[in-house]
């Protein structure tokens, strides 16, 4: 990524305490999991809804990452990240998925919207998983003035040729038959982070995985 630091190939702990990591690996459940952040609350967007209209009200979401945005806060990450993991309970279930937490920092942003990024991310690892139960780590490292954090899987992994076009509105590496999916979550990932002031790039390696880092800001002391 041009004018960034080489991307994390390594998992890291916050610096000023121990590792605690926390798996996740729901029983039984029966809610059925929505999209609740505050872009797409009001929109209802189911996740069993078919492509074709889970991409038009993403669309929306979209739209509206600018000018539907909520003031920034000092926002927990743990606590972002509990509540995605509530809501992909199905999907964690249904792929047997193994989520590991290290421990992670409070940033300042949009708690919806960090959300909805984070729920995408996961998401996504967990849907190019490959053959394998997927194996999803999200972790963070402290840079100063600002937060690198990583969600890494074990998955199928992408022609690093590619990692650029996964942020563009609608452009996708699978045909629907091979992998579902509306080509446009990853694009409100990058909306998302770049309203935030930070940066979001893809280390990757066919076969072996891929690591999504971005920056978020620190909350001052």
């Amino acid at each position: 990524m041009t004018g960034r630091k080489a991307p994390l190939t390594g998992l890291h702990a916050l610096k000023s305490t121990p590792l605690i990591t926390t798996r996740w690996r729901p029983s039984t459940f029966h809610a059925k999991a929505y999209l609740r952040t505050e872009e797409t609350r009001n929109l209802n967007i189911p996740f069993g809804e078919s492509s074709p209209f889970r991409a038009g009200r993403m669309s929306i979401a979209y739209s509206r990452i600018e000018t539907g945005g909520d003031p920034f806060e000092p926002v927990d990450l743990e606590a972002i990240l509990e509540e995605v993991l509530t809501d992909l309970q199905i999907k964690i279930e249904e792929h047997d998925a193994e989520v590991t937490v290290e421990e992670l920092p409070c940033v300042k942003g949009d708690r919806g919207q960090l959300r909805q990024l984070f729920q995408n991310l996961l998401d996504n690892a967990i849907q190019y998983s490959g053959d394998e139960p997927p194996s999803v780590r999200v972790s963070a490292e402290d840079d100063g003035s600002e937060w690198v954090v990583s969600v890494r899987d074990e998955g199928i992994g992408m022609d690093p040729e590619q990692t650029d076009r996964v942020f563009e509105v609608f452009q996708r590496l699978h045909t629907q038959d091979e992998h579902s999916g509306t080509g446009i979550g990853l694009a409100i990932c990058k909306r998302i982070v770049e309203r935030h002031g930070g940066e979001i790039w893809i280390d990757s390696v066919p076969g072996e995985g891929t690591t999504f880092s971005l920056t978020l800001s620190a909350v001052p002391e």
